[in-house]
């Protein structure tokens, strides 16, 4: 539109060279021949216009596709610059997150067989201590390692309760415990605790904690699991 009201203000002896100057322009913004001609057609403008810029194109076709591409070339040798050591690609990539495949519910758990005690079928277990002293808990994964934990023993902890081992110290180490899993990235895990555990106050009291600040008891199933299971015992053979 802009090519179009800049020719009508110019008389028509001048108006091919009006042209000339704002297609260059306009074809050198856009990169290419094809998309500045399809830019002016969409103008809608008379013969005359139109012929000039076909005939501009065809003149200025080739020295402006070199111009283009010599451009795309040197910014992309500027982009390519080094610039320090940093600005080096390792072609190897190390996954430094090691629950990204339990986040995504690909990774395996092991199922072992069907009466085997302990069950390992999860990723994270919550386990449950009391002495008679103190109170600890932590998040154990599956291949032993305990990523979070907290107790009553802890300084942090301790100075701020009456009492190391009564309901509100578990509350409040349950209320600990689901905090620091959050920020490690563990939102989802098994309880170890069982049925007959929970009825008791403390416990229910450290549960219910957990489950109020954000934890879900219970993983997400693997998505190995949606797929048809292989009989490898058949009984018709």
């Amino acid at each position: 539109m802009y090519v179009a009201a800049v020719v009508t203000e110019q008389s028509n002896s001048n108006l091919v060279q009006v042209v000339n100057n704002k297609m260059m322009a306009l074809m050198k913004r856009l990169a290419t021949p094809s998309a500045a001609l399809t830019c002016a057609r969409s103008l809608k403008a008379g013969p005359l216009l139109t012929w000039s810029v076909v005939n501009f194109v065809q003149r200025n076709q080739n020295s402006l596709s070199t111009n283009s591409y010599s451009t795309t070339s040197t910014t992309e040798n500027e982009q390519c610059e080094r610039v320090s050591e940093n600005d080096t690609v390792s072609p190897e990539f190390v996954n430094r997150n090691p629950r990204n495949l339990e986040k995504m519910a690909l990774a395996y758990k092991d199922k072992g067989w069907y009466k085997s005690h302990p069950r390992k079928e999860y990723w994270h277990k919550l386990f449950v201590k009391k002495t008679s002293r103190h109170v600890s808990a932590w998040v154990e994964h599956v291949n032993g390692h305990i990523p979070v934990k907290a107790s009553t023993e802890e300084w942090a902890i301790k100075k701020h309760l009456y009492s190391t081992t009564d309901v509100v110290a578990r509350r409040n180490l349950g209320r600990v415990l689901a905090q620091r899993c959050l920020e490690a990235g563990i939102e989802y895990m098994v309880c170890g605790l069982d049925t007959e555990e929970l009825k008791g106050e403390g416990n229910k009291a450290f549960y219910d904690a957990m489950v109020g600040s954000g934890v879900t008891f219970e993983e997400p199933k693997p998505i190995n699991d949606f797929v048809a299971k292989k009989d490898y015992l058949p009984e018709n053979i």
